[in-house]
C-alpha cells in the first residue's frame, strides 16, 4: 500500500461550524469554524482540530486554538448529541 500524503487530502471538516463541549474550558459552548485537521496526534482520537472561534472578545483576543477532536461537536449534529446525553 502506498503512503498517503496528508497534505494532499482535504479533511471533510474544514470549514464546518463546531461547538466546544470540553468541560472547564474558557470557551465552552462557543461556536468555532474548523481551520485545519492535524492527524496522527497523541490523543485518544488521533486527531486535533485547529479552530477559529466566531465570537470575538476584546478582553481575550485569542481566537484560534488547537483542540482534541473529542472536545468538539459539529453544530449540525449537536441537537442529537445533547438529546442523547439527556436521555441516557
Amino acid at each position: 500500500m502506498d503512503a498517503i500524503d496528508s497534505h494532499t487530502i482535504r479533511a471533510p471538516w474544514i470549514g464546518e461550524t463546531v461547538r466546544l463541549i470540553r468541560a472547564k474550558h474558557a470557551f465552552k459552548g462557543k461556536l468555532a469554524r474548523v481551520r485545519d485537521v492535524l492527524i496522527r496526534q497523541d490523543t485518544p482520537s488521533g486527531l486535533r482540530l485547529v479552530v477559529d472561534f466566531l465570537q470575538y472578545n476584546p478582553a481575550n483576543p485569542r481566537v484560534r486554538e488547537t483542540l482534541d477532536y473529542d472536545d468538539l461537536v459539529e453544530q449540525e449534529y449537536e441537537k442529537y448529541f445533547f438529546l442523547l446525553i439527556y436521555v441516557c
